[in-house]
């Protein structure tokens, strides 16, 4: 299992977004593989109490941040769910991404 959670753009403290400042063109983004238990579920946690167990986690894998490009989200995604690249996308592969998921776990489209 892959958990992404990620922003589709910043903000200003002004409140200003989808201009060409860092502060509008960075976004956060959260990924962590979890390993299986062999059972597998569909229901997501839907209180708040459920996800603060992430909350330790996030801050532990925060020390290791990175940068990556969000041109390049799209087709690392791609690739992640087994879909085709948009033609027109410029973006590149983030490698950290594809090396959370074990290709004997994962199979893209399935």
């Amino acid at each position: 299992t892959l958990l992404l959670l990620l922003g589709d753009h910043g903000m200003t403290e002004e409140g200003n977004h989808g201009g060409a400042a860092p502060e509008e063109t960075e976004a956060g983004l959260f990924a962590v593989a979890l390993g299986s238990t062999g059972e597998a579920t569909t229901t997501p946690p839907r209180r708040w109490d459920d996800l603060q167990g992430w909350l330790p986690m996030a801050q532990e894998c925060s020390q290791d941040r990175r940068s990556v490009a969000q041109v390049d989200l799209v087709p690392t995604l791609s690739a992640l769910l087994g879909l085709p690249i948009p033609y027109s996308n410029l973006g590149g592969m983030v490698p950290d991404l594809l090396d959370l998921v074990s290709t004997e776990t994962w199979a893209p489209g399935g």
